[in-house]
């Protein structure tokens, strides 16, 4: 199965970075962000990762309610060690932690309207957590 990387396909589509992207302003970058999603569900069946913003999208909702969905579920701890890591990310920069955790409060509900399935990911190997999305994956598939 193909996979897709919305943030690629932006960046590709664009020509910019999502970085500059933001600095643009975030609702440009969420514009390019659902062409990119409706052009990702509009051709040949894929494995499609999204950023996590998609869903404060209602369009992107709808759009993605009509897919199986795996929400990845990070323990919220993880998730900011993890994005401590990344200065890339527009939306985290300053209080990483006090942002996770805003971010979290207000996707998280999001997410799991639209969700298929989940996948608790947390401190396990990158092995792991990967045996764990494609168990999800290959259930919503059969």
């Amino acid at each position: 199965m193909p996979f897709i990387d919305l943030d690629e396909a932006v960046q590709e589509a664009s020509g910019r970075t999502i970085p500059d992207l933001f600095r643009a302003g975030e609702e440009v970058f969420r514009t390019l962000e659902t062409q990119a999603l409706k052009d990702a569900l509009a051709g040949p069946k894929a494995l499609i990762a999204t950023g996590g913003g998609i869903v404060e999208r209602e369009e992107n909702r709808e759009l993605l309610a009509q897919f199986p969905v795996v929400f990845l579920d990070i323990d919220i701890e993880e998730a900011i060690v993890r994005a401590s890591r990344s200065g890339s990310r527009p939306l985290l920069q300053d209080d990483v932690a006090q942002k996770m955790r805003a971010l979290s409060a207000r996707r998280d509900p999001l997410y799991r309207q639209v969700a298929s399935t989940s996948v608790k990911l947390g401190r396990a190997s990158k092995t792991e957590n990967a045996h764990a999305l494609l168990r999800a994956i290959d259930e919503l598939v059969k």
